[in-house]
């Protein structure tokens, strides 16, 4: 799902390099192609930020997980 969702991101990323150099109009507009981006973007970011609890999890285990939630 990540990898699916990078993929389609990098391809948004150079669409809009594309069109920003050669200003071709037969591709979407700039505009879509920026909101495209921060919807590709922010599941991207959400999914990479729970693997990374995900692993912290792992690494320190339940228990300390519980106490730095409680500080926090």
């Amino acid at each position: 799902m990540i990898r699916a969702l990078a993929w389609f991101y990098a391809f948004i990323q150079v669409m809009i390099l594309v069109q920003i150099h050669y200003r071709v109009s037969y591709l979407p507009s700039l505009d879509l192609l920026k909101i495209l981006d921060i919807c590709t973007l922010t599941p991207i970011l959400l999914l990479l930020a729970k693997r990374t609890r995900d692993l912290r999890k792992v690494v320190f285990g339940e228990e300390k997980m519980e106490e730095v939630r409680k500080k926090a």
